[in-house]
């Protein structure tokens, strides 16, 4: 079977993707082996699936040489080819930056030729173009690039052309993309610090500029504020004047952001909501479902409007709108947007929009009887199918098949190699207290579990890295529930 960089790069490919890969491929300026032309068709063909079969030396080679004997070298200069044509694809894709960069480029020619008239007429349409651009990170360092060149150009060139210059600008520019990009590249951090234990963050130098960004009478643009207030909400979780704020600014200004901006942002806020949800404060599964509407509505929901929806936020999505109980509101999302998912695990996630419909009306038979259509093709998607079975087992009081679910999928943890840390940890810790909560369930009429006790077992949860937190606080909920009934029963009695 082949293996490379170019394929996995591909199988990220769209449709409109792969037509454009085509169209490059076919190119003679980007390419002039016919060969070359022949492997993107047959990709193309056999995409989205990439199938084991389809993929085998001996198939790509002669769908490519039809009768030639099989050449390893041949094969690995072809695969060669399409990696740079795959990667240069990419870099093209960039349209955006692209343009920029040119238009610096362009610039900086025309002052070392003195065409000084070109230039003053060209600085002029590309600073109007960043000025009328989206903003996203970069952005600001955009505007300090052709500020300052244009600066330069009249210093060394018109040094006595009756015209003023000052740094103010080039200055404000410069801070807003060192602010921006400093706050965006150490929350990112921050939060991968989370999932990696060997990760240690400078806590005292984001304090320092956070309370130095926050002082300063400098004009603060939107971009700096956005990742300001982001690494606040990292930093001090408790902050929740600064979530407000951000949230404010995504909402006011989102029609002014680039996509990828908004869509990293609803991302920043999504986390928080996630963070807080898993304390147990439920006031942020309605901030959830609020942001949820809000991205879906300003289409900011992927990257670029030709990604596929991502399917982990699809099912989170499914998740929380039923857990509002927004039946109506759930059947629709997925009648919208299930064929926005990638082909390659769009009947997968197909399978779980419904198996969970089913299971929210209960209907757990024809739930059960879907899940053999649900075939696992990743880690995440097992850990899904694995969660969703324990989960129905639990809520039809079938607690021999949960201990042994549990028993089985300890197993799993132990010898799955491919299981990150993370995945590994957080989801034997929920098969830890979900069989304590299965030793409570059964054990209750004999036992004698008090408020504490369980009160006790949520803080625990709370304090624990683990999958599905709110699900476990649900049937702590219902336990104190059935204690307290139990309490009032005995006084009657």
């Amino acid at each position: 079977m082949i293996k490379s960089t170019a394929i996995e790069i591909i199988k990220t490919f769209s449709k409109e993707d792969f037509k454009s890969f085509e169209d490059l491929a076919e190119s003679p300026y980007f390419n002039k082996n016919a060969n070359l032309v022949k492997l993107v068709k047959y990709l193309r063909k056999i995409s989205p699936d990439f199938n084991e079969e389809s993929m085998r030396k001996e198939f790509v080679w002669e769908s490519i040489f039809p009768g030639r004997k099989f050449s390893y070298g041949v094969m690995k200069n072809l695969i060669y080819e399409l990696n740079k044509l795959a990667e240069k694809y990419l870099v093209l894709e960039d349209k955006e930056s692209e343009k920029f960069s040119e238009g610096y480029k362009l610039l900086r020619q025309l002052k070392q030729r003195a065409l000084n008239g070109q230039f003053e007429k060209k600085m002029k349409i590309f600073k109007q173009l960043v000025s009328k651009s989206k903003l996203k990170l970069g952005t600001s360092y955009n505007s300090y690039l052709f500020e300052d060149l244009e600066q330069v150009y009249f210093q060394r060139l018109h040094p006595n052309k009756d015209r003023k210059f000052t740094t103010k600008n080039s200055n404000k520019y410069l801070l807003s993309f060192f602010f921006s990009t400093f706050f965006y590249s150490n929350y990112n951090f921050l939060i991968t610090s989370k999932i990696y234990s060997n990760l240690s963050p400078e806590y005292k130098l984001i304090e320092q500029v956070i309370d130095f960004f926050e002082n300063t009478e400098t004009d603060q643009d939107v971009i700096s504020k956005i990742y300001f207030y982001a690494i606040c909400i990292t930093v001090h979780p408790d902050s929740e004047d600064k979530f407000y704020e951000l949230k404010k600014l995504f909402r006011e200004n989102v029609n002014l952001l680039e996509r990828r901006t908004s869509y990293n942002l609803g991302a920043i806020i999504f986390s928080y909501c996630k963070t807080h949800i898993n304390k147990n404060e439920i006031k942020f599964l309605k901030e959830q479902f609020d942001l949820i509407e809000f991205i879906l509505k300003n289409k900011v929901y992927t990257i670029s409007e030709k990604d596929y929806f991502d399917p982990n936020l699809y099912v989170m999505i499914i998740e929380i709108s039923l857990k509002l109980n927004k039946l109506n509101w759930c059947e629709k999302f997925i009648h919208s947007f299930k064929d926005r998912l990638n082909p390659v695990n769009q009947k997968n996630h197909k399978v779980l929009g419904e198996i969970y419909i089913l299971r929210h009306k209960k209907d757990y038979n024809s739930a059960f009887g879907l899940l053999s259509e649900f075939i696992p093709r990743n880690i995440q998607e097992k850990i899904y199918m694995k969660k969703i079975e324990l989960k129905m087992y639990f809520e039809t009081d079938d607690f021999d098949r949960v201990l042994s679910l549990i028993k089985n999928n300890k197993e799993f943890i132990n010898f799955d190699k491919t299981l990150s840390e993370f995945i590994s940890s957080a989801f034997n810790n929920f098969l830890i207290y979900l069989k304590k909560l299965v030793d409570i369930k059964i054990n209750l009429d004999v036992k004698s579990y008090d408020l504490y006790f369980l009160r006790n077992l949520k803080y625990e949860i709370i304090s624990t890295e683990m999958y599905d937190k709110i699900w476990l606080f649900d049937i702590l909920d219902d336990l104190e529930i059935k204690l307290q009934s139990k309490k009032v029963i005995k006084k009657i009695a």
